[in-house]
């Protein structure tokens, strides 16, 4: 029975020694794993430092550039442009809003809607102005040049046609008939021109109503001037009259 006892005592107290070692193993590994953690940590906290303080040297600079544009060439970038200025990476002409709009009882659409908005890379809108040009091509045209319509457009123009709707947002030109197409389906070459020099294309296939060529609003040619007349041998010269009453009285005086 003593020796029964003995050993169990032995046994017990092994299973709580072995139990100790795991334990502290385990204690060992987690310290272990937290510092390579915090190493961790500090090392990105250094990354982000060094990162904010370039960031910073960069804007100052920037800023000095825009400065020295500035004064030596045309107008710098705003500010609160610069952001939305990098991210541009396209523009999208919506299919859905842009077409012929009729606004009255004569047939055909009376004008012509292009909704056009700059794009980032994640294909979110952004406000931006720049240089617009649309060109309208007629795909059925038996010309070689099949353009039926060009308009251009400055920054400052482009404001004002940039809105902010509840579907959506961007430039919403009402372009003028230039060229009447010869079916429903017209071709839309986009351009866009930022600030900083760059230029972005889109291509887009609309549906239009068109209308009929004697409705468009042409203007008239002014009527030619008609040259004047010139004085032919048998007309009276008026001055001849004038020169005849002063030497009269020149010879009255005498």
């Amino acid at each position: 029975m003593l020796c029964r006892a003995g050993t169990s005592h032995v046994a017990l107290l092994a299973t709580v020694i072995l139990i100790g070692c795991t334990a502290d193993g385990n204690v060992s590994r987690l310290e272990h794993q937290l510092r390579r953690q915090e190493d961790v940590i500090y090392s990105l906290e250094e990354s982000l430092d060094r990162a904010r303080n370039e960031l910073t040297v960069t804007r100052r600079e920037v800023n000095e550039l825009r400065t020295q544009v500035a004064q030596d060439g045309p107008p710098a970038i705003l500010a609160e442009q610069a952001d939305a200025l990098y991210r541009v990476e396209e523009i999208s002409i919506s299919k859905m809003l842009s077409g012929g709009l009729d606004t009255d009882d004569r047939p055909g659409d009376d004008v012509l809607i292009v909704h056009l908005a700059p794009l980032d890379a994640d294909g979110e809108l952004i406000k931006l102005p720049g240089d617009v040009e649309i060109e309208m091509l007629d795909p059925l045209s038996s010309r070689s040049d099949r353009t039926i319509g060009q308009w251009s457009f400055t920054a400052e123009e482009s404001r004002e046609f940039w809105q902010n709707g509840l579907i959506a947002a961007g430039f919403t030109l009402r372009l003028p008939w230039q060229g009447i197409p010869q079916s429903d389906t017209v071709v839309i070459n986009a351009r866009f021109r930022s600030a900083d020099g760059r230029e972005f294309r889109t291509t887009e296939t609309i549906q239009v109503d068109p209308p009929r060529e004697d409705l468009i609003a042409v203007p008239a040619a002014p009527a030619p001037r008609a040259p004047a007349a010139l004085p032919s041998d048998t007309d009276e010269n008026p001055f001849a009259k004038v020169s005849d009453r002063e030497q009269s009285g020149a010879t009255n005086r005498n």
